[in-house]
């Protein structure tokens, strides 16, 4: 089923996000962006945490029609690899839906968290550190 989710319901989980990150107490190093999903959620942490984007990967598993794609396309990571593991990041996506995404750039960062909105617990192949509702319906965000 297609659920449509509105600005303001957005707004809500995420806030209701935002305070689980804060209540962990950890210091992330910065915010990494999955595009595209993962912009407007990454924008407003870092505004509500005081955490600067640090960096925007490009990945893309579904193709224009809303399949998936044999192979994900996933930017390689500009931040050298020393600082991949050294440090915590937060990286950010609107949903695990397969799990290929997320789990591909944890990868990459071993030691960092990621957080999504929305889980999908029979398909996701990856649980995100944080996030707020499994579902199995297909969403709908407001940017889309």
């Amino acid at each position: 089923m297609k659920v449509k989710i509105s600005w303001n319901q957005f707004q809500q989980l995420s806030d209701k996000l935002a305070e689980r990150i804060i209540s962990s107490q950890k210091n992330y190093e910065g915010i990494i962006a999955i595009s595209r999903g993962g912009l407007p959620l990454a924008t407003l942490f870092s505004h509500k945490l005081n955490i600067p984007i640090t960096e925007i990967l490009h990945a893309r598993s579904y193709s224009e029609d809303g399949e998936i794609m044999a192979q994900l396309k996933l930017d390689e990571s500009k931040i050298p690899e020393n600082k991949r593991q050294d440090k915590i990041y937060l990286i950010v996506d609107d949903i695990s839906d397969t799990g290929r995404t997320l789990g591909k750039v944890m990868e990459q960062f071993s030691s960092s968290d990621s957080v999504t909105i929305y889980h999908k617990p029979k398909t996701s192949k990856y649980i995100p550190t944080y996030y707020i509702e499994d579902t199995e319906d297909w969403i709908v965000f407001p940017w889309e």
